[in-house]
């Protein structure tokens, strides 16, 4: 019957009669079943504390939430247009989306919410699901590395609902909550890594590290990213020395090319970025004044056992809703308990080498976070890219994972205790676990629950912009963050990579010295809302009609403290000649000056080699220019001249913004120092300024091919080892 002799094979039973394969199922269902429902604990606390806010559509949080929102509404209206959004011109007279790493748009949850119309809804799920996954991914790294089930809840509670979760719920910090709640997934694939038994399991964790770490880049914080790099990198080599792979070249071999895959994979960010790096406050290193900004002095030292948070209910700030929130020192504290069980984490014998290791690092990152107060970040702070960072005390985010694994590791020893003496090890578990909740409970809760009511309260925003609503186009000043909503152009707000050349000329107005940036990263409106500024040349230019004096938090009596600027420029404008003036100050000078006019003459930065010289003509220069349709990222103008001339817009210059006269490509050159312009020869022209996103689509299409090769390099090894 059969062409061939068939092969029997023996089957193993073990002492149960059951075979191999029933075994492992027994085995792999009852940890699913433990997993689920420590999954359904997590989502019940995460709905207990976050429930009401996502039932009412509360926004979460207060601070920033501000910025993150107006930021998110601009991308998801793009989105649902069906265009990218590379620019937005709202905010700070105009600030790249895409090509600033710190709005998080190609990180995969930040992406897929972008399409829902109401980001008030997108961001707290968002944050609520990165609240979930900080708790039960640390839960799977403590159960990875040998904790008990119960500990490692008490673990992954102490870190998920860490003083860092409710400090940054606090202040708006979507960012640094997620790259936070993504940490012990790092730390998690490297434990699957180092015990994978082949080389093509090793190289699907090695793959999923690489798209992590990816994932981690793409929110933005990369100072943070850096110091998570370093602990995970001394953990690594812990690990193989423990596991006796240090001298594995495969292992080593695997790393280096996931960092390469990494470097390719980023590609949609990190080109687009590196161009507005140059174009920012940031293009080069900091003075010491900024780089050691944030540093923690050793006497602050004492949150290690008592919250430091203005706002806490052990303070008693919150209702009158004071800021007083010190992000830096607020991740000191991981609650009493688990510091007071990391102390005793050493006597733990099975994991000694472990504890020892935490301490030293944790010893490390107190001594970083001091700045300028130590001698070890002023060492550090001279190395490239380092040089860029500002606040040292950003580091203490390391402080409650090595704090909360250190917790685990005491808590079981405690409970090692309790066995001998016949007590069971739940009861220790859910004890620390109970007694965790109350301390949380009692210095979180507000801060957890905050409500910040001016995000919805749109009422009284609406009553300004409609009675400032700019026609034709112009901005406004001092309107606030919900600019963006009402489709206002605002100058002053937050940008983390502020354009060089606008923070200089809002220096100049300022009266300070041009290039004393301010690298907190924004503009700060309401300063300039003085009588000398506001009526200065220099605001005319800016295309400034309206001024709002009133505090944006409060609109009463608002009718009456909208200011406007009658001798303000239009967004475009003709000129007939131009002078070249390269000197930053003497630039500024001779544009507030009374002799200037820009309805005659344009100031640029350097001569225009590839343009032919605008004639002087004694004849009468008559010229009209319109904007026909005016988009976030395209802007078509029409003009009429019968001469040549420039045609000046008012828009923030940037690299990335290009032109087209007639369907030919014309260069860009910066104007009257922040604006752009172009040569227009005479005669009717049609103008379109667009944003060029080669850089983006270059990068998308790279990280798209990376993608592909490493799922091919994953299939041929999949291949390899099912042949032998």
């Amino acid at each position: 019957m059969y062409p061939f002799t068939p092969r029997v094979f023996p089957v193993k039973l073990n002492e149960g009669g059951r075979t191999i394969r029933q075994r492992s199922m027994k085995h792999l269902q009852t940890k699913l079943s433990s997993n689920v429902w420590v999954a359904m604990l997590f989502a019940y606390l995460v709905l207990l504390i976050f429930g009401n806010a996502l039932l009412h559509n509360n926004p979460i949080g207060g601070g920033d939430l501000h910025y993150n929102l107006s930021v998110k509404t601009i991308i998801s209206e793009q989105l649902r247009s069906g265009n990218m959004p590379y620019w937005n011109p709202y905010s700070v007279s105009g600030v790249p989306i895409i090509a600033d790493p710190n709005h998080g748009f190609f990180y995969p949850i930040n992406f897929i919410l972008s399409f829902l119309a109401d980001q008030i809804v997108a961001l707290n799920l968002n944050l609520v699901l990165h609240v979930f996954l900080g708790l039960f991914l640390m839960f799977q790294f403590l159960k990875k590395i040998g904790i008990g089930q119960y500990t490692a809840i008490f673990g992954a509670i102490a870190y998920g609902l860490s003083n860092v979760v409710a400090a940054r719920i606090y202040a708006g910090h979507l960012n640094y909550l997620q790259i936070y709640s993504l940490i012990p997934a790092l730390f998690l694939i490297t434990e699957y890594f180092i015990g994978s038994p082949s080389f093509h399991k090793r190289l699907v964790n090695s793959t999923l590290f690489g798209l992590l770490f990816a994932c981690m880049f793409f929110l933005g914080v990369q100072q943070v990213l850096i110091y998570v790099l370093g602990l995970w990198i001394v953990y690594l080599i812990f690990r193989l020395h423990q596991e006796g792979l240090l001298s594995s070249i495969t292992i080593w071999m695997l790393f280096v090319f996931q960092f390469v895959f990494i470097s390719f994979l980023i590609s949609p960010l990190l080109l687009p970025s590196l161009s507005a790096i140059n174009q920012s406050i940031r293009s080069q290193p900091m003075s010491n004044e900024f780089r050691f900004e944030g540093s923690i002095k050793a006497m602050n030292f004492k949150r290690l056992l008592s919250p430091n948070i203005l706002g806490s209910p052990l303070i008693g700030e919150f209702q009158q809703g004071r800021v007083g929130v010190n992000y830096q020192e607020s991740a000191l504290y991981f609650g009493l308990l688990p510091f007071l069980l990391f102390l005793f984490a050493p006597v733990n014998k099975k994991r000694r080498g472990l504890a020892y290791l935490l301490w030293a690092v944790f010893f490390f990152v107190l001594w970083l976070s001091r700045g300028n107060n130590g001698a070890l970040y002023p060492l550090l702070s001279h190395l490239p890219i380092i040089d860029r960072f500002r606040i040292p005390g950003r580091v203490l985010i390391l402080i409650p994972f090595i704090g909360s694994v250190g917790a685990a590791i005491g808590l079981s020893l405690l409970n090692k205790v309790a066995a001998r003496k016949k007590i069971p090890s739940y009861f220790i578990g859910i004890g620390a676990i109970l007694l965790l909740c109350v301390d949380y409970g009692f210095v979180h809760h507000s801060l957890f629950t905050l409500s910040d009511p001016t995000i919805k309260n749109f009422q009284q925003y609406s009553v300004v912009a409609r009675a400032i609503e700019p026609t034709p186009r112009a901005r406004v000043l001092n309107f606030g963050f919900n600019s963006v909503r009402f489709h206002l152009e605002e100058v002053g707000g937050v940008m983390p990579l502020l354009n060089r050349n606008l923070a200089e000329y809002v220096n100049y107005l300022e009266g300070i010295d041009i290039e004393d940036y301010k690298y907190g990263g924004g503009v700060g409106a309401k300063a300039l809302m003085t009588k000398r500024i506001f009526e200065s040349k220099l605001m005319d230019l800016l295309n400034v009609h309206y001024g709002v004096t009133a505090n944006n938090a409060n609109f009463d009596r608002i009718l009456t403290n909208i200011v406007e600027n009658p001798n303000y420029y239009p967004r475009t404008l003709l000129s007939a000649h131009h002078i070249v003036i390269s000197d930053k100050k003497s630039a500024l000078d001779y544009l507030s000056s009374p002799s200037f006019d820009p309805l005659m003459q344009v100031v640029l930065s350097e001569d225009p080699p590839l343009v032919n010289p605008i004639p002087r003509t004694d004849a009468k220069i008559l010229g009209e220019v319109r904007i026909v349709k005016y988009s976030p990222n395209k802007i078509t103008i029409q003009s009429q001249s019968n001469v040549p001339q420039w045609l000046i817009l008012n828009d923030l210059y940037y690299p990335e913004w290009k032109a087209t006269v007639n369907g030919s490509i014309v260069p860009v050159f910066r104007a009257n120092y922040i604006a752009r312009a172009i040569a227009l020869p005479a005669g009717t022209s049609n103008v379109v300024f667009y944003y060029d996103g080669t850089l983006v689509r270059r990068g998308i299409i790279m990280s798209g091919i990376t993608i592909l090769v490493m799922l091919g390099f994953n299939i041929a090894s999949f291949v390899h080892e099912r042949k032998k």
